[in-house]
């Protein structure tokens, strides 16, 4: 990646898969981390300065430019096995900075937060996990929508359809980006593995997933549901003619 400059980095929760390098990732191009005070205690750990680190309130708003990046907390998906969800998501804070090397069940989930972000371009909105707040996003413009859908087949049938409608239909976007759905670990420049096997063992439930989302893109066919094109650029909002760059 030739990126050398960020204005922010912001996980959306602080699991090991979203936070364990994002202080570093601020470190190499100026960045602020954004999130809640478990993200600050990960970039604390690993010696990011104070001035790179903002700890952000529900429904704060944070203007960068031309966006404005407005941060809803929300709700993780339940792991189905109970020691995971006491774990990884009702122990849920970081109360001290946490030094590395620390394991993956050291990096707690923090707050987990939806993205609204604005644009004279456009709008656009982040759901990093496949968890939900019924009516939180009734009435947010969004143009394109960032949907995670990591662990969704380990969810029954009827919170798959509830999550849909409450993230989705709520807002009603033009299209719809998966993200969260491929391997964590597999090769960058191997072929796309799906979710690896250790995500299997946590949440479980690939092939209900695709079975769900392949249904639902039949019935919205006005809908696009795409994934990400690797390494190479996305313009979410081309600009409008006549206009610079």
């Amino acid at each position: 990646n030739n990126t050398s400059r960020l204005a922010a980095v912001i996980p959306v929760h602080s699991h090991y898969d979203h936070a364990m390098d994002a202080p570093e990732v601020a470190r190499r191009t100026g960045a602020t981390v954004y999130g809640s005070e478990a993200t600050a205690n990960i970039a604390r750990g690993l010696e990011l300065p104070e001035e790179q680190i903002q700890v952000v309130t529900d429904g704060q708003t944070v203007v960068l430019d031309a966006f404005r990046v407005t941060f809803i907390e929300s709700r993780h998906f339940q792991f189905p096995d109970p020691r995971l969800v006491e774990t990884m998501l009702t122990d849920s804070e970081i109360p001290q900075p946490l030094v590395p090397p620390a394991r993956i069940y050291d990096y707690k989930l923090g707050k987990a937060y939806v993205l609204h972000v604005q644009h004279p371009l456009g709008n656009f909105m982040v759901v990093g996990s496949a968890g939900f707040v019924p009516g939180q996003l009734d009435g947010l413009a969004v143009d394109t929508l960032f949907l995670g859908v990591g662990g969704l087949g380990s969810q029954t049938a009827d919170y798959r359809v509830q999550y849909w409608q409450h993230t989705v239909q709520a807002v009603q976007p033009d299209r719809v980006i998966l993200i969260h759905w491929d391997s964590l670990t597999g090769p960058l420049d191997g072929p796309l593995t799906g979710e690896i096997r250790i995500a299997g063992f946590l949440s479980a439930g690939a092939q209900d997933t695709l079975a769900f989302l392949q249904e639902r893109a039949r019935q919205n066919p006005q809908m696009p549901l795409q994934t990400l094109p690797r390494f190479d650029q996305l313009v979410l909002f081309p600009p409008a003619a006549g206009s610079s760059p």
